[in-house]
């Protein structure tokens, strides 16, 4: 099942990347001459307007093919190398830019639904070093030594170390800052 997940994310992004290179060759005014998901024999297509959409057999890719790709191919005004090359470079950018930039989409859109992941301290034993340090039950770790964390990891390899620790802990609403001495 993972590698059905695995696929139907990873063609996710390819469509992004692809939608990418086709809304900048439109804006700019170049034929494009097919959108394909995937790569093989296709399995479905649709012609729209002047553009072949395609979804074909292997779903381990995709392209955008545009008029005067092929060096063969005459060239018109709506051709790929008739543009300037501000426009072909900006057309070429525009899949990894997608892609990059719905990453962050989807990241911004995962952490307002789910938010960030708390650390918080469940039980501080009396007579240890955490109690020594002020630290009581329920505080919400923020930074080690300035740093912001969003595992228990980081936290335990950092303090594993053996080394003065300072920790910026939320409680009751407040920040607070304590610091560890040597052990």
């Amino acid at each position: 099942m993972a590698i059905v997940y695995f696929l139907i994310v990873f063609m996710a992004v390819v469509v992004v990347h692809e939608l990418g290179h086709f809304a900048f060759a439109k804006l700019f005014k170049v034929d494009v001459h097919e959108f394909a998901i995937g790569y093989g024999p296709k399995i479905y297509h649709k012609k729209f307007k002047n553009t072949i959409f395609r979804i074909n057999v292997f779903p381990l890719g995709g392209y955008v093919k545009l008029a005067g790709e092929d060096p063969t191919e005459s060239q018109s005004q709506q051709s790929l190398y008739s543009k300037p090359a501000w426009q072909r470079l900006l057309i070429f950018l525009a899949g990894p830019l997608s892609s990059i930039l719905a990453g962050y989409v989807l990241f911004a859109f995962i952490v307002s639904i789910w938010g960030v992941p708390a650390i918080s301290i469940a039980y501080v034993e009396p007579d240890k070093p955490a109690y020594e340090a002020g630290l009581k039950d329920g505080d919400v770790i923020l930074k080690i030594n300035g740093k912001r964390v969003y595992d228990s990891y980081t936290v335990s390899q950092t303090i594993r170390k053996g080394k003065p620790v300072e920790l910026t802990v939320l409680r009751n609403g407040e920040k607070k800052t304590f610091k560890s001495g040597r052990r």
